[in-house]
């Protein structure tokens, strides 16, 4: 029986993992509904499109029905993790998880911060918050979606 998970944490940068609040790996059934949830936390807080989904995803190897194929991987993701997680939104989909629960928004945001620590004269703790930013690089970014464009 498989679990349905409330709360994640994303990982993009090194291979793509989804973590539940419980510490444990959350295995995304299938290569598209996993490259979706990529697209979709790269690309928070904004909805992305149906159309643009169905382009990244699909590509030249377009579904006979992409619309239909967009809702089967929706519906897979949807069976690991919480509805909320993937929001419907007019026209496609948006991330519905905390910013913070995503190891490149983290990085984004100890990194910003030491950029301004060090401008305010304090490399120190400038240093630090770098150190903090590069820990949550663990390989190269989304290493095992590498087939896919985005």
């Amino acid at each position: 029986m498989s679990r349905v998970v409330s709360s994640v944490d994303i990982h993009l940068l090194g291979g793509f993992e989804v973590v539940g609040s419980d510490g444990l790996q959350v295995k995304i059934p299938g290569t598209r509904p996993r490259a979706l949830l990529a697209m979709l936390a790269l690309n928070a807080p904004e909805t992305v499109s149906s159309d643009k989904l169905v382009d990244e995803l699909w590509g030249d190897d377009e579904a006979q029905d992409p619309e239909s194929a967009l809702h089967v991987a929706v519906s897979r993701l949807r069976s690991v993790i919480d509805e909320s997680a993937v929001e419907t939104m007019s026209g496609g989909y948006r991330l519905g998880v905390p910013m913070d629960n995503s190891d490149l928004e983290r990085f984004r945001r100890h990194t910003q911060r030491g950029r301004q620590l060090l401008t305010l004269g304090h490399p120190r703790r400038a240093s630090e918050a770098l150190r903090h930013a590069l820990a949550q690089w663990r390989g190269e970014a989304l290493a095992d979606l590498r087939k896919f464009e985005f």
